[in-house]
């Protein structure tokens, strides 16, 4: 069983969201990397994970969710690591088995399963009036998928934001964990990371955020 550690993988996505920050800056975009929506991120964010040795699979059906007749009626995760660049084994409906599952990969209860969101305090120069609100609904349902998926063992939600300031993003981040806590959502509290941000219309701060979820099913 792989030993993944948050700490590394934190590192890793931070290295990459700052790499593509500094390659905007030195094309000289009008824009800049808070102009990335989400879906944006999620290569940038697989690359720099790949680039750690790991494998990066995008867009994995959940586990529990294989027996749904319909792949399109299956809910999905961002990003399911791998160690060593391995190939992911899928989920098998256990009505209808694999008659010669494949020998090498990694199953889905040893894969990191890693669920992003992204929100920008400030969007063209205008607050964002979704910033505080962003930090929850959607966030909270990323976590309930992640730890009710009794095969799952090893899980996260990463959010990458920017804003005004550091203060801003350690303050959110709380208030938004304390809201968690009491609808009995199970995470550990965050692991962060920050680096500087040109400002081009109120958003100084890129911070990219790690909370470990306790997926024990």
């Amino acid at each position: 069983m792989p030993a993944w550690n948050p700490n590394n993988l934190l590192d890793a996505a931070m290295a990459g969201l700052c790499a593509e920050r500094d390659a905007l800056e030195l094309e000289q975009a009008v824009r800049g990397l808070d102009a990335y929506d989400e879906l944006r991120l999620h290569p940038v964010l697989a690359r720099a994970l790949a680039s750690a040795g790991h494998g990066v699979h995008r867009e994995q059906r959940y586990p529990a969710d294989a027996r749904r007749a319909r792949k399109t009626e299956a809910r999905r995760c961002d990003l399911v690591l791998t160690p060593h660049g391995e190939p992911l084994k899928a989920a098998q409906d256990p009505r209808q088995p694999e008659l010669f599952p494949p020998e090498r990969g990694t199953p889905p209860q040893d894969a990191f399963w890693l669920e992003i969101k992204c929100v920008s305090q400030w969007v063209e120069c205008r607050p964002n009036r979704a910033w505080t609100t962003a930090h929850e609904r959607p966030v909270f349902s990323d976590v309930v998928k992640l730890s009710s998926d009794p095969s799952l063992r090893h899980a996260g939600l990463m959010m990458v934001l920017f804003a005004a300031s550091v203060a801003v993003v350690e303050h959110d981040l709380q208030v938004w964990a304390h809201h968690a806590v009491d609808r009995g959502l199970r995470f550990r509290m965050p692991l962060l990371r920050h680096a500087p941000l040109r400002d081009r219309w109120g958003n100084r701060v890129l911070a990219c955020a790690l909370f470990p979820v306790d997926a024990s099913g």
